[in-house]
Parts: C-alpha cells; sequence; structure tokens
C-alpha cells in the first residue's frame, strides 16, 4: 500500500497538483506557474520541429 504525499502550495496553503501546480483558482503563483507551463511546453514543441 503506497503513501502518498501532499504538497501545499507556499503562497496560500491550498494543496498543489500532480505537476505542482497549486489548484486554487484565485492563487497568484498558480497562473506564474501556468505561464511558466505553457512557455516550457512551447519551448519543447519548437525543439521537436
Amino acid at each position: 500500500m503506497g503513501m502518498t504525499i501532499k504538497r501545499y502550495c507556499p503562497a496560500c496553503g491550498a494543496e498543489l497538483d500532480e505537476e505542482g501546480i497549486c489548484a486554487r483558482e484565485t492563487c497568484p503563483r498558480r497562473k506564474l506557474q501556468l505561464d511558466a507551463k505553457a512557455k516550457k511546453e512551447a519551448a519543447e514543441k519548437a525543439k521537436t520541429k
């Protein structure tokens, strides 16, 4: 039986999802994380072309 470790956002205290992104919609850190994720995915997509 595996034990899952819950991680919490240092900015607002809400739980993080499996990718480490804050689950609370109004968190200012979540917006930054989503922007960074989109930029990273775009860079990887451009690299594979």
